[in-house]
């Protein structure tokens, strides 16, 4: 039994003081009888709400026994298999009894963004008991709801408790790990997005923070251990380690894989296309560093650009031009960028080496691998794709409040 409890404060390299809000996770064998302890340690009694998909229904049945032997009042609240993360679906948990004063979500982690905004809207804290091994956006402070681009953004609770049960792992398919895998893939791209993000734009991110989550990436990606209970064990070090140093920037990464899953069509989730937005964008950004002149007196055809997207994924027009975001000095950049190439050139290397080796691995854990090369669609579509994103410049409200 392996059990992890995260200090609440961290002196940082940077002087500064960073802070975890999850204050309890547990990884081993059989760790769904320990939920009621989870539980304990934000309300010692009481009624709570144990929200489910209905494809985990077992899983829930064994949690609710526990609770109930524990002496809670357990509400249960399930969805249908197929329900889309959105405000409305998290209704249900809302308008339950004003008396729940916990919420345990048990589920895959695109649907956590439910009890994340039911828990803020309660005014209560929110455990999570996976059943895949996806988990870092469950330590995420944002709720993100739709796809593509008119995507919403809400400033919500992140779980104050997570439980990795490794036997509810070891039921994952290769698809529901390939998820996981994918994101950490996109994880270690993201490193070079922040980078680029204090050294070219000024932002304001602890650099001790983008380091440590390139030591853990690159840590998982060199190792021969893919399985779901290792992915899950990534995911929780990067989770931490974003919610400690606040990387919470919606990066292009993320606005891609979304964009590639709304118009893909192919049933196939953000993690999952995430490998695919990494390789795209790795190959723009050293197309971009290799650019020795650029011409300033012509800007970026923006609404041009949000057309494509629109003809691409379907979303309507108007929603897709109020979530561009405008480049106040477009000048600067592109100077800093100049000064600045030979080490921003040194990042995407560090950072996009893995791409080839994590891809193979990736696409082999699906039971058909030649899925990924001969059906889901076009390079140059995501190129396409890829490059409008670029030269939109789309944001979210976590990026504009930087």
């Amino acid at each position: 039994m392996d059990y992890t409890f995260t200090p609440k404060q961290v002196r940082c390299s940077c002087s500064l003081t960073h802070s975890h809000y999850t204050r309890y996770i547990a990884a081993g064998e059989g760790l769904i009888s320990k939920v009621n302890e989870a539980v304990a340690d934000v309300l010692k009694a009481g009624h709570v709400a144990l929200c489910y998909m209905q494809e985990d229904e077992g899983v829930a049945a064994q949690a609710s026994d526990i609770l109930v032997a524990a002496g809670y009042k357990v509400t249960r609240i399930y969805y249908a298999d197929g329900t889309e993360p959105t405000p409305d679906a998290a209704e249900d948990i809302i308008n339950a009894a004003d008396s729940i004063r916990a919420i345990i979500f048990i589920g895959d982690s695109q649907l956590c963004d439910i009890a994340k905004y039911a828990a803020s809207k309660k005014s209560c804290e929110w455990i999570y008991l996976p059943t895949t091994p996806d988990v870092a956006h469950a330590f995420s402070p944002i709720a993100i709801f739709g796809m593509g681009i008119g995507i919403d953004c809400i400033m919500c609770k992140p779980a104050i408790s997570v439980i990795i049960d490794d036997n509810i792992m070891k039921r994952c398919c290769g698809r529901q790990i390939a998820e996981g895998y994918g994101n950490i893939i996109g994880y270690r791209l993201k490193c070079y997005e922040y980078s680029y993000a204090v050294r070219i734009r000024g932002a304001d991110y602890c650099l001790a923070g983008i380091r440590r989550l390139g030591m853990i990436t690159d840590n998982f990606l060199n190792s021969d251990n893919v399985s779901a209970a290792a992915v899950a064990r990534a995911s929780v070090k990067i989770g931490l380690n974003n919610q400690m140093y606040k990387l919470d920037l919606m990066c292009n990464s993320d606005v891609v894989a979304r964009v590639i899953a709304a118009c893909a069509d192919e049933g196939r989730s953000i993690g999952e296309n995430m490998p695919i937005a990494a390789y795209v964008l790795a190959g723009l950004y050293a197309e971009q560093l290799n650019m020795d002149k650029f011409n300033l007196c012509i800007p970026v055809d923006r609404v041009g650009a949000v057309n494509e997207l629109c003809r691409l994924c379907g979303n309507d027009k108007i929603a897709a031009i109020s979530a561009l975001k405008s480049i106040d000095n477009h000048a600067k950049e592109w100077y800093m960028l100049s000064e600045y190439r030979q080490e921003t050139q040194a990042d995407l290397d560090k950072y996009s080496a893995h791409l080839p080796h994590a891809s193979r691995i990736f696409r082999r854990l699906y039971d058909d691998a030649g899925y990924w090369l001969s059906k889901y669609g076009s390079a140059d579509k995501f190129i396409s794709i890829g490059r409008s994103v670029l030269n939109a410049r789309i944001t979210s409200v976590v990026e504009s409040a930087v």
